[in-house]
């Protein structure tokens, strides 16, 4: 079998991205027993010449499958290349799924004719982002694969949560811990506001550390776009609302950490927490490499979190979801209850250890890679195109592309809920299937 993968020359403006595209290759490259593997690359400035070489050589490689590990560029132009030219056999295509989907709706949908031509298999990292994938398709194509997570970067060190801690300066203190992109839809703020009760009611010794960028992506669904700086004054607004000094000195934001100091971050925290309702949450690598280093997670039930209660289900306490007009949070009464039920222990080394070992067993590198050699020998059929869904969603961003569900209220319109009520839904009612 030979096997083509398609990735950008640059690596991602998106951290996790970059990790995710980084692991899937190397997920992909430790398949040589099974497969002949050749990498191409296409960059998100390449004109049509450059496109139609990238597709030649393809096609002198003659490979069986045409795998395409990174979300942007997107594939379509590439894909309409490929279409053009004369194949004694047509390729498979697969296609990793990212969160930026339904973003894309429109090069997606003007991709339909071409990708006819083919077999066509799309891999989702989550079952609700399968789920939403599925509204968009005639026919189900798709398969169920988490994104890897490097086991020689994120894995549980007692000596390197002492070391951490003692770095830190913190002995017996109680950490919840968050990482990944500050911004809006992470319902950050909101996040600050249930620590500072659980401090001034429950435990005044408590630490809440973020770690991650800040960004002002606002709500792009309704329109609402956030000037440079915005975030950053709101934030600074939440901390200093009638906000005593004590309680500030246990909130810690440390920027955005990388490597070994991030990793060391999750070993010295006692539990990983993030109420985030983002629309793009399709899979999640920050619980993801937190469960790799045997940290617990409370986690917003909601899109791709929702998974890692199935993959890691020691390990995860999942928190509902309340959708309102124009924000979807969590619910602040079972926040702070999974808060005051979990923040009352330090997890033994053992107990630790547990998790460490069930997220590696579900998501490093090696597991994914045995998922998809199983999705390579998979037999695929022709695509059968997108649903009548999808071409809403082009219609939709075709006329409104900075406000697509922006209803006259102001709020989500009725075809996000169609498409999204799901995303905050317990896995058990959204009906996950295999």
């Amino acid at each position: 079998m030979k096997v083509a993968i398609i990735k950008k020359d640059e690596e991602s403006y998106w951290q996790s991205c970059k990790s995710i595209t980084r692991n899937l290759l190397s997920a992909y490259e430790g398949l040589s027993d099974i497969a002949s593997i050749k990498t191409f690359h296409l960059d998100k400035s390449s004109l049509p010449i450059d496109v139609e070489e990238v597709a030649q050589s393809i096609l002198g490689f003659k490979p069986d499958k045409i795998v395409f590990i990174d979300h942007v560029p997107h594939p379509g132009e590439l894909v309409s290349a490929l279409a053009e030219l004369h194949w004694n056999k047509a390729p498979t295509l697969i296609f990793h799924i990212f969160g930026d989907y339904i973003l894309q709706s429109r090069q997606w949908f003007a991709s339909s004719e071409s990708l006819s031509q083919f077999p066509v298999q799309f891999i989702c990292a989550s079952h609700k982002q399968r789920e939403l994938l599925n509204k968009t398709l005639i026919k189900k194509a798709e398969s169920l694969c988490p994104f890897p997570v490097d086991g020689n970067d994120f894995f549980f060190d007692q000596e390197g949560r002492q070391a951490k801690r003692r770095e830190l300066g913190i002995e017996g203190e109680f950490i919840f811990l968050y990482t990944g992109r500050l911004s809006y839809q992470k319902n950050i703020m909101d996040l600050i506001v249930h620590f500072k009760n659980y401090w001034q009611q429950i435990d005044s010794q408590a630490k809440l550390i973020f770690a991650g960028p800040m960004d002002d992506l606002g709500i792009p669904y309704l329109g609402k776009e956030g000037l440079p700086g915005t975030f950053f004054f709101h934030w600074q607004e939440a901390l200093g609302r009638n906000t005593p000094k004590e309680l500030l000195d246990n909130i810690i934001y440390l920027g955005n950490l990388k490597g070994a100091d991030l990793r060391n971050l999750y070993q010295a925290a006692d539990y990983y927490i993030s109420p985030s309702c983002h629309n793009d949450e399709d899979y999640g690598m920050s619980p993801a490499e937190a469960l790799m280093c045997g940290l617990n997670c409370i986690l917003s039930d909601w899109g791709g979190f929702s998974s890692f209660k199935e993959y890691v289900p020691e390990g995860v306490c999942l928190v509902p979801v309340e959708f309102e007009r124009g924000k979807n949070t969590i619910s602040g009464g079972a926040l702070f209850k999974e808060m005051l039920k979990n923040g009352v222990k330090q997890f033994s080394k053992e107990e630790r250890q547990k998790v460490s070992k069930m997220a590696f067993d579900n998501l490093n590198i090696e597991t994914v890679r045995d998922s998809l050699k199983e999705i390579l020998n998979n037999k695929t059929p022709m695509f059968e195109g997108f649903s009548e869904n999808l071409m809403k969603l082009d219609a939709l961003f075709s006329t409104n592309a900075k406000a697509p569900f922006l209803s006259p209220g102001n709020g989500y319109s009725q075809f996000y809920y169609e498409l999204y009520r799901h995303y905050g839904l317990p896995l058990a009612k959204e009906g996950k299937s295999e």
